[in-house]
Parts: C-alpha cells; sequence; structure tokens
C-alpha cells in the first residue's frame, strides 16, 4: 500500500512541476513588453557631434537626433545579425563533433 502512495505522490509532484513550468512560460509570453528589447547607449556629445558633421544629410527628412536614431538601430542590427550567425555556426560545429 505504501508503494503504491508514493508512486501516486511522485505522478502527482511530476504533474504539478510541469504544470507550473507551463504557467510561468505562459505568464513571460504574455508580459513581454518593449523594455525586453530596449538597449541604453551612453554617447559622449564629442561622438555626436563627430558624426553630425561627417555623415549627416541636412537634406533629408530626419532630424539629426533620429537619423543617428535609424544609424545606431542599423548598426546594433548588423552586429547582432552577424553574432547569432556565428552562434548557429557553432553550435553546428558542436553537434558536428559530438556525432
Amino acid at each position: 500500500m505504501a508503494i503504491l502512495i508514493a508512486l501516486l505522490f511522485a505522478t502527482w509532484v511530476r504533474y504539478a512541476d510541469n504544470d507550473t513550468n507551463i504557467e510561468s512560460l505562459k505568464y513571460d509570453l504574455d508580459t513581454i513588453t518593449g523594455n525586453d528589447y530596449t538597449i541604453e547607449l551612453k554617447i559622449h556629445r564629442g561622438d555626436y557631434d563627430a558624426w553630425k558633421a561627417t555623415h549627416f544629410d541636412t537634406k533629408g527628412r530626419d532630424a539629426p537626433a533620429m537619423a543617428f536614431k535609424k544609424v545606431l538601430a542599423k548598426k546594433c542590427e548588423e552586429l547582432l545579425d552577424k553574432h547569432s550567425e556565428q552562434l548557429v555556426k557553432h553550435d553546428k560545429d558542436e553537434e558536428k563533433d559530438e556525432n
């Protein structure tokens, strides 16, 4: 009888643990905000002024700050894409080594 109770208890604990993990994942997905993907950079005034003097198109439609933001966003995307490609390559290389 004690073995049956122990098996039932172990089964219940496993179910409760899996259910908790699923609920935590649902909560995380339901509460994603813009802050989860925000990057804050400290930019020195001299660096911004140098960019503005050499790269800013005064005939463009954007204000200097918006143009700078777009340039930084594009650069960040390029760096993240490059890094993620390296991670994928690294993972594939590890899989080959394991086999």
